[in-house]
């Protein structure tokens, strides 16, 4: 994808800050992609937060804003091509997950 269609899926380009559509402010992952973006100049205005990554999907799907979704959590939209996904640029964005589990069963 060239640069034009790049700016145009994302409403101006990455730079414009149009990443609009977050996950809850109060997350880890808000604070991780605020950052990210940050460090890349990227200034997010008015973002829409979303309590549920799926609600999320659907505002991105109507056109209210840019989403940053892992792959495991757009694989579905990915596939059946009603999310596309572009490059965050030349850093990855990358984010540890575990899992811990208490001794009592």
């Amino acid at each position: 994808m060239g640069d034009t269609a790049k700016r145009q899926c994302y409403g101006g380009g990455p730079e414009s800050g149009n990443f609009r559509i977050l996950y809850n402010k109060g997350t880890y992952t808000y604070r991780m992609v605020t950052e990210y973006l940050s460090s890349a100049g990227v200034v997010v205005h008015n973002p829409i937060e979303m309590g549920s990554m799926e609600a999320a999907k659907e505002l991105v799907k109507i056109g209210l804003g840019v989403g940053i979704f892992a792959r495991w959590v757009a694989g579905k939209e990915l596939d059946e091509g009603s999310l596309v996904a572009l490059p965050m640029g030349e850093k990855a964005l990358r984010r540890d997950w575990g899992l811990r589990s208490s001794a009592r069963a």
